[in-house]
């Protein structure tokens, strides 16, 4: 390392002095230390090299991020106002008054809730316990509170747990009673419920399984409608259970199954000789079939008509029998024309004995029987002309 400039000249007087030279070797020792010294930093260029911190270079390297952190410096030193708050009892007093307006809202909307199921009406219900309360009947926000508590909270919890039970007490007991619009409404107010979301995972498999028992307590109630003679409880029960129905698969079953039960009924009906009922539970079979694409035998459905038609003669002329003689003439009308009309019809012969009593009660009806039969004739013949 080289001397700075002050040691060299000490030196240089060190060595003129101690050995005696000549001026111009001092003055050539002079000029060499002063060549040398002149690449080096002196003491007065020692503050241009002093080490650079982090700080420096971030400040130089990024300029506004500087100025910035200068700025946030210099605004937390700035003391700023506060906002004026209302007072503890001012916040007491709103708060007071958006929950006496809430539980006015709230306790309508239970009160509601509570008249709609109090009527049987469950789905109605269920629209009116799933609406918010912060929301009229429209779907509108209602002016003033924004909040619900947690005392309203828990009533609408109370309100739509009372429905719950309701629909899925209901659809179990009405799908077996037979009572299809009350299994519907209950139905139609769980599907409402779970829309919503008021169902949990528990009170959604709650709804799986009343769906189910449902579907098969309308097959049976079905089944034994038909077998009562209502049909149109069992055509009504059987669409829903098809509604129901987990699958086509199941659907079908079920049609199936209904298919041979309405032949059964209708072989009984034929056996009695009721011919309206024995046609209308074919027909009802042949619907069902034709719907679920489930086959029908169209010749067994003859033979049943052709042994109701066998039966019906004798079960015929005896009825206009017993309505003559009761002075009820135009009941016997009615079972005699029906009698004669089967047995020109071809599909079953009459015996002697039924041939004879259709005779003496036309001759005891004489004109009546005529105007009714061609007041049927016509009627026939209207359709047809159109």
């Amino acid at each position: 390392m080289f001397l700075p400039l002050r040691e060299c000249l000490l030196v240089s007087d060190f060595y003129s002095l101690d050995s005696n030279t000549s001026t111009m070797r001092t003055f050539i020792v002079l000029v060499t230390f002063a060549l040398l010294a002149s690449f080096q930093p002196g003491y007065a260029d020692a503050q241009r090299y002093r080490p650079v911190t982090k700080k420096a270079i971030k400040a130089k390297t990024f300029p506004r991020a500087a100025q910035r952190a200068k700025a946030r410096a210099n605004s937390k030193r700035v003391v700023r106002p506060r906002a004026s708050r209302p007072s503890g009892f001012a916040r007491l007093g709103k708060g007071l008054r958006a929950s006496v307006a809430m539980r006015g809202a709230v306790r309508s909307q239970t009160a509601t809730t509570k008249d709609a199921l109090a009527s049987g009406q469950l789905t109605a219900a269920a629209t009116e316990v799933s609406r918010s309360p912060l929301r009229n009947a429209k779907g509108q926000f209602v002016s003033g509170p924004k909040n619900i508590s947690m005392r309203e909270r828990f009533a609408l919890w109370r309100s739509t747990r009372a429905v719950k039970k309701a629909a899925l007490k209901q659809a179990k007991g009405r799908s077996a009673a037979g009572d299809v619009q009350g299994t519907v409404d209950a139905l139609q107010a769980l599907e409402v419920l779970e829309s919503k979301g008021k169902l949990g995972v528990v009170a959604r498999w709650q709804k799986a399984k009343a769906t189910k028992k449902a579907f098969k307590n309308s097959r049976k109630s079905a089944s034994n409608a038909l077998k009562s003679g209502d049909l149109d409880a069992a055509g009504q029960n059987f669409a829903l259970a098809s509604e129901l129905s987990p699958g086509a698969r199941s659907s079908k079953k079920m049609a199936k199954s209904l298919v041979k039960e309405s032949f059964q009924m209708a072989a009984q009906y034929a056996k009695t000789g009721n011919t309206e009922l024995t046609w209308n539970v074919l027909e009802m079979a042949a619907a069902i079939a034709n719907e679920s694409g489930v086959k029908f035998s169209e010749k067994k459905a003859q033979k049943i008509v052709d042994v109701a038609f066998v039966k019906a003669l004798p079960v015929l002329t005896k009825a206009a029998e017993q309505a003559y003689k009761a002075g009820n003439f135009e009941q016997a009308v009615a079972s005699l024309a029906e009698a004669r009309a089967i047995a020109s019809s071809g599909t079953a012969k009459p015996s002697r004995r039924v041939s004879k009593k259709h005779a003496k009660l036309a001759k005891k009806l004489g004109s009546r029987l005529v105007k009714f039969e061609k007041a049927q004739a016509t009627q026939l013949q209207e359709p047809s002309s159109e």
